[in-house]
C-alpha cells in the first residue's frame, strides 16, 4: 500500500445544512419546543414569523406531513416578509433550486443577500459558495473569501472549513484577474481548519490530519495526523479510514498493526473510497496482510474501484480478464479496461496494450 496524502480543496456546496428544531416523538407526533404540529400551525396562522419559518421546514423536509415544496415556499415567504433571516435564507435556496417556485437566480441572490447583510451566518456562507462557484452570479473569489470570512467570524463551521482549505491551497495563477485569485495564507488556514476540526466536523479533522501528515502549514507530526484521522474515521470519513489503514500498516505515528490496518481498510472500502477498494481487491488477489487469497472478492472490490474511475483498478481488471483470474478470459473486455486506464495515463495499462494488443505501435492513451 502506498501512503500518499493529498489534500484536495473540498468546498461544500449544494444543499444548505440545516439543524432542524423538529423531532419525532415515540408516538410519531412532530413537536417543536414542546409544541404539536397543530399548535405550530395555529401560531403560524396568527402571524408568528418563527412559527411560519418552522412550518416551512416541516413541509420542506416532510416532518410528520407529506413533503410539499409549494407549501414550504409559501410559509417561508410569509416569514421572510417579516424579516426572519432563516426564512430569507431558505427562500433564497428555493428560488435558487426551483423547488416550490419557478427558478429565479436574481430573487435567490436578493433574499440570500438580505439575510447575509443581517449577519446571518448560514446566508453568509451560501453567498460565499455562490461567488466561489458562480451559481447565481459570475464567480468572484474576492467576494467569496469576504463572505466566508464573515460567516467564519460568526462561528459557522462549514465556512471555517472552506475558508481554511481555500487559503491553504489558493486559487488561480499570478496572471489571473485579482477577483479570480486567492493568495495562500497558511496561518489563517490552520486557524480556520482547526476551529472546524475542534468543533467535530469530520472533513476538517481529516484535512487537519493531512496537514500534520505532510507538514503543510504545521510542523510535521505523524502522531498528530493519526489522532485527527482517527477522530474523522470514527465519524465515517472514508478518506480518513483509508489513511489510518495505511498508517497502521506502515507504522507512521502509530504502532504498526496489520489487523487494525485491514479493519480500517475494509471500512473505507465499504464506505466507497475507491483507493481503499482497489487496495482491498489487490490484498484479496494476492492474499496480503493476513487476508485469504480470494479471487472472487478481489474482482468484486477491484470492479467497484474501477467503476469509480480508479485507473490502477481498471488496469488490474484488464489483467484479470486477459489471464482469466477470477473471471472468464475475455480479451475484448480486457482491452476495454486497459484502454480506460491508459486514457488516464496509467503506465501499466499503456504497456499492456502495447504488449498484448498493439505490438507494432506505441499506444499513448489518446
Amino acid at each position: 500500500m502506498v501512503v500518499g496524502a493529498l489534500l484536495a480543496a473540498f468546498v461544500a456546496g449544494g444543499e444548505m445544512a440545516n439543524a432542524s428544531p423538529f423531532v419525532d416523538t415515540k408516538e410519531g407526533q412532530v413537536q417543536v419546543d414542546h409544541m404539536t404540529l397543530q399548535e405550530l400551525q395555529t401560531a403560524a396562522l396568527t402571524g408568528s414569523a418563527d412559527a411560519q419559518n418552522r412550518l416551512g421546514v416541516v413541509f420542506l423536509l416532510g416532518l410528520g406531513v407529506k413533503a410539499d415544496f409549494v407549501k414550504a415556499f409559501e410559509w417561508f415567504q410569509k416569514a421572510a416578509e417579516k424579516g426572519h433571516p432563516d426564512a430569507e435564507t431558505w427562500l433564497g435556496n428555493l428560488y435558487g433550486t426551483g423547488r416550490g417556485v419557478t427558478l429565479d437566480r436574481q430573487k435567490s441572490l436578493f433574499w440570500t443577500r438580505k439575510a447575509a447583510e443581517r449577519g446571518y451566518s448560514r446566508a453568509e456562507y451560501n453567498l460565499g459558495v455562490n461567488f466561489l462557484e458562480g451559481t447565481l452570479t459570475a464567480a468572484n473569489y474576492t467576494e467569496a473569501i469576504a463572505w466566508f470570512r464573515r460567516a467564519a467570524e460568526h462561528g459557522d463551521v462549514l465556512a471555517n472549513h472552506n475558508l481554511g482549505l481555500l487559503l491553504l491551497t489558493g486559487r488561480g495563477t499570478p496572471s489571473s484577474p485579482p477577483n479570480l485569485r486567492i493568495e495562500v495564507d497558511k496561518v489563517q488556514a490552520l486557524k480556520s481548519i482547526a476551529f472546524s476540526a475542534e468543533s467535530g466536523f469530520a472533513d476538517s479533522q481529516a484535512a487537519l490530519a493531512a496537514m500534520y501528515f505532510e507538514g503543510n502549514g504545521v510542523t510535521q507530526s505523524y502522531s498528530e495526523a493519526a489522532r485527527w484521522y482517527l477522530l474523522a474515521a470514527e465519524q465515517g470519513s472514508a478518506y480518513a479510514q483509508t489513511m489510518l489503514s495505511a498508517m497502521y500498516l506502515t507504522g507512521h505515528g502509530v504502532t504498526a498493526n496489520q489487523d487494525t490496518a485491514v479493519k480500517w481498510l475494509k471500512k473505507a472500502a465499504a464506505n466507497g473510497n475507491a483507493a481503499a477498494q482497489e487496495q482491498l481487491g489487490q490484498s484479496y488477489g494476492g492474499g496480503f496482510y493476513g487476508l485469504p487469497q480470494d479471487f472472487m472478492q478481489a474482482i468484486e472490490w477491484t470492479t467497484k474501484a474501477a467503476d469509480q474511475g480508479n485507473a490502477e483498478a481498471q488496469n488490474t481488471l484488464g489483467v484479470a480478464y486477459l489471464k482469466g483470474l477470477g473471471v472468464p478470459s475475455d480479451r475484448e473486455v480486457a482491452h476495454d479496461w486497459f484502454k480506460r486506464a491508459a486514457a488516464q495515463g496509467n503506465a501499466h495499462a499503456i504497456y499492456n496494450i502495447g504488449k498484448y494488443f498493439n505490438k507494432d505501435k506505441v499506444f499513448t492513451g489518446q
